[in-house]
């Protein structure tokens, strides 16, 4: 993996591809001893003591990160029987007839301190509208520019013949303001943590844990590491799981939900870290969901506090894009010159013709 630091000298010219150079104090993510008491042995209200001091690591790691960029590589394994009964696939529908092995890369530019955010994805999923249903693999970027937000479905593998698709919303959109389970794992390496997955807010990039919202459980071991499982959530019945490296700085080794309303999919999340220019940097993580689908990513590039042009979080219009507006109500294709050409959903056809 490249180092988390690169040198000193930042390009004039900024491209997602070129590596950028960033200034970090030495102190980021210090680590200091977790207390003992004369024979060495915690306090009896230590599980407390150690909430504290999860909750000050995550929040002091978060401050510190003013920019973030992520690169990642990796594969996606969607198994056999996937999507048996599910109900937006055709009724009597048995899942996917073999397992399906994809090759999957992510791309995260985050600007914390102007709640802009973008995501270049591929990745595989299941089109359930097909008959019958098959894998497609997804080339798209959401990008946040701080007033809207922009889904840019750049294409949907060779087999699937249609224009590039470019929708526009709001950010108060229920669905396309909020960042899925993709980004969780980036988000909990810099101490941004919320109490679901997939729950975090394009306008609320940062997060705001209060102390009641963190529960001591018990100690633990992952991966030969002493851990600590700790809960977020003052929900009773949905909530998550933590288990948490607290020797150092508080990393989240593994996290997953639990949500006892309804009966989603669980997400389970295993991270792994490298240690690099005077920082914890994440090198991997692996999501598992309770049905098999199993996505795991190796950590290429990540740059702390690097200047990220905002012009990379806004997406504008092309020749050739179906545009869907929810702001303004509009669907219209951009012409060869520009022009809005309106389109009819019901009939996907130019209006007039």
């Amino acid at each position: 993996m490249r180092d988390c630091l690169g040198s000193s000298n930042t390009p004039r010219s900024w491209t997602p591809s070129v590596p950028i150079g960033v200034i970090v104090s030495l102190s980021l993510f210090a680590v200091p001893a977790l207390p003992t008491y004369g024979d060495g042995q915690q306090k009896p209200d230590a599980g407390q003591e150690i909430i504290d001091r999860i909750r000050r690591d995550w929040a002091d790691r978060s401050s510190r990160v003013k920019t973030l960029t992520v690169r990642a590589t990796g594969t996606d394994l969607v198994k056999m029987g996937s999507f048996k009964d599910d109900p937006d696939a055709a009724p009597g529908y048995e899942g996917l007839p073999c397992d399906h092995f994809s090759r999957t890369s992510e791309e995260f530019l985050v600007d914390y301190s102007r709640s802009l955010f973008r995501r270049t994805t591929s990745m595989p999923y299941v089109d359930l509208t097909a008959t019958p249903p098959a894998v497609r693999q997804l080339d798209a970027v959401w990008a946040f520019d701080g007033k809207h937000v922009f889904f840019h479905e750049r294409s949907v593998d060779k087999r699937t013949k249609k224009e590039p698709e470019l929708t526009i919303a709001s950010s108060t959109d229920p669905f396309y303001g909020s960042l899925d389970v993709n980004y969780d794992p980036v988000a909990w390496s810099v101490g941004n943590v919320t109490t679901m997955v997939g729950t975090t807010r394009v306008t609320q990039l940062r997060a705001n844990l209060q102390l009641l919202d963190l529960r001591y459980l018990h100690e633990t071991v992952v991966d030969g590491r002493t851990a600590h499982r700790i809960r977020v959530g003052r929900d009773d019945l949905s909530f998550m799981l933590f288990d948490v490296d607290v020797e150092r700085g508080s990393l989240i080794l593994r996290g997953w939900s639990v949500d006892l309303r309804s009966n989603c999919i669980p997400t389970d999340i295993r991270l792994k870290y490298t240690y690099s220019n005077n920082m914890w940097c994440l090198k991997k993580w692996t999501s598992t969901t309770s049905d098999g689908r199993v996505r795991s990513l190796v950590v290429t590039d990540f740059v702390v506090n690097a200047p990220i042009p905002a012009k990379v979080f806004h997406i504008d219009p092309q020749p050739g894009m179906m545009v869907s507006d929810l702001v303004r109500r509009s669907y219209y294709q951009v012409g060869k010159n520009g022009e809005r050409i309106p389109y009819s959903r019901t009939s996907g056809k130019p209006i007039g013709k």
